[in-house]
């Protein structure tokens, strides 16, 4: 698992649950891949938590610097607020599309959800992700406001290795 301790506890996967977006807002429409985000406030969850690991994983492998971005710890309606009060300047996170907080971005008024060029190289390098379009009004009137590339993964229901057999 992403960032995942070398004494956490062995888990195993019951099975997949749902598919995720991997979701980037901002306020600039001009916003179009992760090399972009260099000199930019990024809201990307607290410190080792799923959101972050996985954004740090792909600035890595896009060759981003990431001494010359900044990330908050910031998420879902927090993060929007923010993004709205220009606090910071993008918002990546990894949720539903019914989650709070990327529905409250979706439908938040001069943001923008980033169309990622590459996408299909991204997913191609990292086989837990998977580009799919995201048609417009598939979320609801406007959300999102055009066809938009995404990247998705899927949730997994994990268990610890030495739980009773009979509940897994």
């Amino acid at each position: 698992a992403i960032g995942m301790a070398a004494d956490a506890i062995a888990v195993q996967t019951l099975g997949s649950v749902d598919i995720e977006v991997l979701w980037l807002f901002s306020r600039d429409p001009a916003l179009a891949s992760l090399q972009e985000l260099v000199g930019k406030r990024v809201a990307a969850g607290p410190e080792g938590s799923g959101h972050r690991s996985l954004l740090l994983r792909l600035l890595k492998q896009q060759q981003v610097p990431l001494h010359q971005l900044t990330l908050s710890a910031l998420s879902g309606t927090a993060a929007r607020d923010a993004l709205l009060r220009q606090e910071i300047d993008a918002v990546f996170m990894v949720a539903a599309p019914s989650a709070p907080g990327a529905a409250a971005l979706l439908a938040a008024p001069g943001v923008t959800l980033v169309s990622l060029r590459r996408a299909s190289a991204l997913s191609e390098r990292n086989k837990y992700l998977e580009s799919r379009l995201l048609p417009q009004d598939a979320l609801g009137p406007g959300q999102p406001a055009r066809d938009t590339p995404v990247l998705t993964t899927p949730t997994h229901l994990l268990v610890r290795q030495d739980l009773y057999s009979a509940l897994t």
